[in-house]
């Protein structure tokens, strides 16, 4: 896994996803522009603090469906949904990482560290390469050998002890 950048693509969709998404009391987590199967699909996902529910996915959806219609006739995906990131999010950005240090993650690796590719515990940092998870089986995995990183309680750090 690499921390990913949006793509060209995910640059333009946020740029008229962030207005609309805030003036309507939101927050985006993250969009993908993805491949499944033979179809192209456009997700928004959108957050706020006490959570997401499918009436604030369609609040959000009607409005930046007819937007992104208008302004982008040149992006051709096949399905557009707003999403909820879920209690247990993935965490694939550097913001995402920075958001949850000091908060409880699962990591599964892509080959086995030590005949192990399931870990948890507190993310303690990350740099350009890796992260650290603190705690008693303390370990530094590399950003490359990592297959996906979810969060178990989906609270991010508000400045408790580690």
């Amino acid at each position: 896994m690499r921390l990913k950048n949006y793509s060209p693509t995910e640059n333009k969709v946020s740029a008229v996803a962030e207005r609309i998404v805030g003036e309507l009391g939101y927050t985006i987590w993250d969009i993908r522009f993805e491949k499944e199967g033979a179809s192209m699909y456009l997700r928004v996902y959108i957050d706020k603090e006490d959570g997401i529910d499918i009436d604030d996915c369609v609040k959000v959806s009607h409005p930046l469906d007819k937007e992104l219609d208008v302004v982008f006739k040149d992006i051709p995906w096949d399905f557009f949904e707003v999403c909820s990131p879920g209690s247990e999010r993935e965490l694939t950005r550097r913001s995402h990482f920075e958001s949850y240090i000091g908060s409880e993650i699962a990591v599964k690796t892509i080959r086995p560290i030590d005949n192990v590719r399931e870990f948890e515990g507190i993310l303690e940092e990350i740099d350009d390469d890796s992260l650290k998870i603190a705690g008693d089986n303390a370990i530094s995995i590399r950003f490359a050998d990592i297959a996906s990183v979810k969060t178990i309680d989906n609270k991010p750090y508000e400045g408790e002890e580690l």
